[in-house]
C-alpha cells in the first residue's frame, strides 16, 4: 500500500512549504483515512510535529468515530489546540467527542483568481446530546441548509480557507450529501465520500438537484484522481469547459 501524502512529502513540505502543503492536503483529504481503514500502519515517528501537519491529520481523524481518534496515529500525534476544519473554527479538542462527515466543493475563483476547495462539516450529538457550538457560516443563502440541519439534530460549518466567498448555492448538494452520510452511521460511506469525490449542485426547496455554473472549476479536477458529482444540466458546459482549459480527461458522473 502506497504511503498517504500526510506521512511521507507532507512531512517535509509541511516545514517548507506550508501554502503548497496545505492545499495539497485538502486536495488529497480522505486519503489517509481511506488507507488507515484498509489497515495501513507505517506512519512515521515523529518527535514534535508542526502544528498546520497535525491540523490536517486532525481532518482525517474526525472522519473516524470518536473512539477511534483515541488510537494510533491519531493518540500519538495530535494535541487539543490544533484546527482541523479551519483558522476561525473550534478546535480539535472542541469536535474530538462529535461524529462527523465532511464533502469537498469547489469554488470557482472570483476575478480571475485561482479556484479552490471548500469542504463542508457535519457534526452529530456526542453521547451527552449536545452538539458543538455554533460558528459563522460564510457561504450564501444558507439558510434553508441550515434549517434543514437543525430539523436533522446536526450542526453544519463550511471551511474555506482565504476565499474570499462562494458565489451562489453550489455547495448545497455536498451538505446534503455529508449530512446523510452522518445520518446513515456508514463508516465506509463517509470515507468514500471524502475520499473520492468532487461535489457541486444546488438543491431546490423539494430537494431537486439543479444546475450550477462551472466557471474555472475544472482546474481543480486536473491534478487529483477524484470523481466529479454534478447536476445533468451542468455535464454540457463541463465538458465544453474542459475543452476549452486544454486539460484533458476529468472523470464526471
Amino acid at each position: 500500500m502506497q504511503d498517504p501524502y500526510i506521512f511521507a512529502d507532507g512531512l517535509e513540505q509541511a516545514r517548507n512549504d506550508v501554502p503548497t502543503f496545505s492545499n495539497t492536503c485538502k486536495r488529497r483529504f480522505g486519503e489517509a483515512a481511506s488507507c488507515l481503514m484498509r489497515g495501513y500502519r507505517e506512519w512515521p515517528v515523529c518527535a514534535k510535529p508542526l502544528t498546520v501537519w497535525q491540523s490536517s491529520l486532525a481532518s482525517e481523524a474526525l472522519l473516524f468515530p470518536p473512539e477511534r481518534r483515541e488510537q494510533p496515529p491519531f493518540i500519538g500525534f495530535l494535541s487539543s489546540e490544533c484546527k482541523p476544519i479551519g483558522s476561525t473554527m473550534p478546535d480539535y479538542g472542541t469536535l474530538f467527542t462529535f461524529p462527523s462527515a465532511a464533502a469537498l466543493f469547489p469554488m470557482a475563483g472570483r476575478r480571475a483568481q485561482t479556484p479552490q476547495f471548500g469542504r463542508i462539516w457535519v457534526f452529530g450529538k456526542d453521547d451527552t446530546g449536545k452538539l458543538p457550538p455554533e460558528s459563522h457560516f460564510p457561504l450564501e443563502d444558507s439558510g434553508d441548509m441550515l434549517g434543514l440541519a437543525e430539523q436533522q439534530g446536526v450542526r453544519l460549518y463550511a471551511e474555506i480557507g482565504d476565499a474570499e466567498g462562494c458565489d451562489g448555492k453550489s455547495w448545497q448538494l455536498a451538505a446534503a450529501l455529508a449530512m446523510d452520510a452522518l445520518c446513515e452511521e456508514d463508516f465506509d460511506y463517509r470515507i468514500r465520500l471524502a475520499s473520492e469525490w468532487i461535489v457541486t449542485g444546488e438543491l431546490d426547496q423539494s430537494g431537486c438537484i439543479r444546475k450550477v455554473d462551472i466557471g474555472n472549476k475544472v482546474a481543480l479536477g486536473t491534478d487529483c484522481e477524484r470523481t466529479w458529482l454534478i447536476p445533468q444540466y451542468s455535464q454540457t458546459r463541463f465538458d465544453a469547459e474542459i475543452l476549452k482549459s486544454g486539460t484533458g480527461e476529468v472523470h464526471y458522473y
